[in-house]
């Protein structure tokens, strides 16, 4: 009765996982040119195993931070759910 529905709720869930998408879409695609700008006069194979290595290194990165970040909350979280069971 009072604010969103549950169908409505997976929708704005949807819309926020389709925006993220699209801009870390947009964001890699940015690393991707400013690092072929970095390395313009390797040979072909120089400048894919560059954005190669800067992608895999990215993506290590990003998905590090998201899993520090998501420990870090589920660590205070388990441990109150623990003292209180116990």
């Amino acid at each position: 009765m009072f604010g969103p529905s549950r169908g409505e709720r997976a929708n704005t869930g949807d819309e926020k996982v389709a925006s993220a998408v699209k801009t870390d879409f947009i964001l890699s695609a940015e690393i991707m040119a400013i690092t072929l700008a970095a390395v313009p006069d390797g040979s072909f194979w120089m400048q894919a195993l560059v954005l190669a290595v800067v992608g895999i290194g990215i993506t290590i990165a990003v998905y590090g931070v998201v899993a520090l970040t998501t420990l870090a909350w589920l660590l205070p979280n388990t441990m109150e759910v623990q003292l209180s069971a116990g």
